[in-house]
């Protein structure tokens, strides 16, 4: 009977177990279709919570955007960052409700669309906790913007030489004095003065005295409101303020943002005074410093310096040991005596001594030192405080130039002062005046090169801070003027005066060059006589809205012209007289919306740059242009239902002599990877061509990038700047010699791009990814990667914790 009562039991149990599993599955049965049927409902709410979401968003953005002198606090870039992902996870959810709504059984599919209707549920929880966190930002989600941080260039070194690291060591101790605000630095031009600021700037004592540094390099032309606008405008860019031209708050501006810092300003090369206090630069209690250069004493005296400090001409011994650490040989004692009297010449200045010692570099026998030694003795001597004493021991170095290298340097003069010229941009003015041809077009090329690589070891030409962009020294600018002036006055040079109103007519009459870029005018001479003209730059002259109709029917001689940057909306008829015209640029010319017929006579015409203009597709005219070798263009915001932009790809193949194609695409385009396609599938049968490039969106950067490590300039380079981490056309970059990698979010290694597609990579740049942790995961690689590495440059990569498994790599990297 027991046994009965606990099978009966044992019964029991197993029954109502049953009934709870079968209770559950009803329950969970009656939730799906609870959730099947909600589906739509779901879906809508979802959508109406995304786009509260996205309206908050706006709202911020439209805040930021407003005042540039604040930026978004971390937290609300965290929660910009979780908008972002919640917008793709949305997005998502929506192609999936889509699918399901377009199957025609929907009793069958019970299962999925429960499943989906749920999952939507939880997110929509996701979106409103993030509305709600997004609606709790008052007006503390904005702070001050961290000023723009220095990018720092090597100073000449003064350590081995005593009379300017006294200077030096003197302006830190009163840097230092409490009772002292302004600094005052002069002596005679080449004396060092620059040299003792740079090293000021790059100080690492400095950078600890004070929050911020300010150079400004100021020339010597200008009234005191263009001295003005000079320093405004370099404390703004420092600064990161948006100061409008012909803006009347600026100087307050720049007081607000000061008042709170302990700054440094350095102003080399004062040749001028005017008011500090009109530029919104006051005296703070943070104990801010001045430092002024100055050639003059009266000068810095006129900025109410607190203490002079004068730069002495270096002993004798150090001039000897510059003069031989410029030659880069050691100093035999049967040329000591030699190099002695050349010092002697310098006077014992470092600017001289350094361009002279250069100039000796090829003289390896004592009688070429003694004929260099009488040549210098020619020019006087530079015994007088005066400028003419220096241009004549300059010109010495100009003159051991051959007739190219000459003409050559003199061009650079027609650039403003402390300009920096873009060296494939001058290379193709060179070349456009026949000033580097020959026979062949590959030696021509290598002309050029070699002409400039003479100019930069001479010193009379300097690299830049700019990548692959070279400037001229002040005082052999001058030196250039003085020379060209002696020339019949054969060239107009009037850049960054600030001219309201061109040169008359007259003025322009037989003139061989012309450079007006950089002023104010609006107008140009209706016709002026110039049949010898060959090159005409009145770029960046942003008031210049209209060129006369006739302007160009005397200018049959033109060879470079230089329009970039102005207000013009068409060019004139009289384009077409330009028929030995060699080099047109046309770049940011946002007006111009077309090129004129016309421009089919420029039968020479071997540069044409239309990037950031007007113009959205491949213009027709460019067909006649036969002896095009470079073109530079921009694609945006094409139609993807437009046919003509597809049509006009095949006039590239009528281009036979193209060496260079450059096509800047906007990011908006949806197009955009077909339009590289197809462009590169039609410029494939283009045998001279040498250099293709697409860039989509802007990346603006001045620091060395990896092409410059390449020996020569072809080169196949990637350069991805600013994506989210899926990188286009990954089957380019299986093809490339270089790649770039700047500033992509959501790329935690770079072997997330594959490992295949980098087998020929020679050189790296990875630069600015925050959110890097590695760069190789050796996970699952058991070849060898990299294999043609040579060179791998990381910069900016904050949370980079290892890079990888380096025995994988073939070789180990060069130094």
């Amino acid at each position: 009977m027991a046994e009965i009562v606990a099978a009966s039991a044992g019964t029991s149990a197993v029954v109502v177990e049953a009934y709870k599993d079968a209770r559950n599955a009803a329950d969970s049965i009656d939730e799906m279709r609870y959730y099947e049927k909600s589906l739509d409902k779901n879906y809508e709410k979802l959508q109406d919570a995304i786009k509260k979401v996205y309206a908050r968003k706006g709202d911020l953005l439209v805040k930021i955007n407003r005042d540039r002198t604040k930026q978004a606090t971390e937290e609300c870039n965290v929660w910009m960052g979780s908008v972002k992902k919640l917008e793709k996870e949305v997005l998502a959810l929506k192609a999936e409700y889509e699918e399901e709504k377009s199957h025609k059984f929907k009793s069958v599919r019970l299962c999925p669309r429960s499943n989906l209707s749920k999952r939507m549920v939880e997110k929509l929880f996701e979106v409103q906790s993030c509305w709600s966190e997004g609606s709790n930002f008052g007006t503390d989600f904005l702070v001050e913007r961290s000023a723009k941080p220095i990018i720092k260039a090597k100073a000449p070194k003064i350590e081995d030489k005593p009379s300017l690291s006294m200077v030096f060591e003197e302006i830190l101790e009163r840097l230092k004095d409490k009772r002292v605000t302004r600094i005052g630095l002069w002596g005679q031009v080449g004396a060092g003065k620059t040299t003792i600021m740079q090293n000021l700037r790059e100080s690492e004592e400095i950078s600890e005295l004070f929050d911020i540094v300010f150079y400004v390099t100021l020339a010597d032309e200008g009234n005191e409101e263009r001295l003005q606008e000079r320093v405004q405008h370099q404390i703004a860019e420092e600064l990161q303020l948006d100061l409008l031209q012909g803006s009347t708050d600026a100087a307050s501006k720049i007081s607000k943002r000061l008042e709170s810092m302990r700054f440094l300003l350095l102003l080399d090369d004062v040749w001028g005074t005017f008011d500090l206090d009109d530029c919104g630069i006051y005296e703070n209690e943070k104990d801010s410093k001045i430092v002024i250069a100055s050639r003059h004493c009266g000068n810095c005296r006129e900025m109410c310096v607190d203490h002079l400090i004068r730069v002495p001409r270096l002993s004798n011994d150090e001039a000897l040991n510059l003069f031989q650490e410029r030659l880069g040989r050691k100093l035999y004692s049967e040329f000591e005596s030699l190099a002695c009297q050349v010092i002697e010449q310098c006077d014992n200045l470092p600017l001289l001594i350094d361009k002279v010692a250069r100039a000796f570099r090829r003289k390896d026998d004592i009688l070429l030192w003694e004929s260099g030694l009488n040549k210098l003795r020619i020019w006087p001597g530079t015994k007088c405080d005066g400028m003419d004493d220096a241009f004549d021991l300059l010109r010495f170095c100009y003159e051991e130039l051959d007739e190219d290298g000459k003409v050559c340097f003199l061009y650079g003069a027609l650039y403003a002062e402390a300009y920096e010229i873009c060296i494939n941009y001058l290379l193709e003015c060179w070349r456009a005046e026949d000033f580097t041809q020959d026979v062949e077009e590959f030696t021509a090329i290598q002309k050029g090169q070699e002409i400039l690589h003479d100019l930069l070891d001479a010193s009379l030409l300097e690299n830049g801070e700019k990548v692959k962009h070279v400037r001229m020294n002040k005082v052999l600018r001058k030196m250039a003027f003085k020379i060209l002036e002696s020339d019949d006055s054969k060239c107009l040079v009037k850049p960054g005066k600030g001219l309201q109103k061109a040169p008359e007519s007259k003025e322009w009459e037989q003139k061989l060059r012309i450079s007006l870029m950089d002023n104010k005018f609006s107008s140009l001479p209706d016709k002026p006589d110039c049949n010898n003209l060959s090159t005409l730059l009145l770029q960046r002259n942003i008031d210049l809205a209209v060129i006369p109709r006739r302007f160009f029917e005397s200018m049959q001689s033109l060879r470079v012209l230089d329009l970039h940057s102005t207000n013009i909306a068409e060019l004139p008829s009289s384009i077409s007289c330009l028929v030995c015209l060699r080099a047109l640029y046309l770049n940011s010319c946002r007006r111009l919306s077309k090129l004129p017929g016309k421009i089919k006579a420029l039968k020479h015409l071997e540069v044409l740059d239309i990037r950031g203009t007007g113009i959205n597709s491949l213009p027709v005219e460019i067909r006649y242009l036969s002896q095009l070798q470079r073109f530079r263009m921009s694609l945006s915001k094409i139609d993807g239902k437009s046919r003509k932009i597809r049509t006009n790809h095949n006039i590239i193949l009528e281009l036979s002599l193209l060496e260079e194609l450059v096509i800047d695409i906007h990011p908006e385009n949806e197009w955009w990877k077909q339009v590289v396609r197809d462009i590169t599938q039609n410029v494939a049968v283009l045998k001279k061509l040498t250099y293709l490039s697409f860039s989509i969106g802007e990346y603006h950067s001045t620091r060395y990038k990896i092409l410059d490590c390449f020996r020569h300039r072809i080169c196949r380079r990637v350069k991805y700047a600013n994506g989210d981490g899926n990188l286009p056309l990954p089957e380019v970059l299986a093809e490339a010699d270089a790649f770039e990698l700047i500033g992509c979010k959501g790329v935690l290694k770079l072997s997330d791009f594959g490992i295949d597609n980098m087998t020929k990579i020679k050189s790296c740049l990875i630069e600015s990814c925050n959110e890097m942790e590695t760069v190789v995961d050796s996970n699952g690689i058991t070849n060898a990667v990299f294999e043609c590495l040579e060179k791998m440059y990381l910069s900016n990569i904050p949370n980079l914790q290892a890079f990888g498994r380096v025995w994988y790599l073939k070789e180990a990297l060069p130094d």
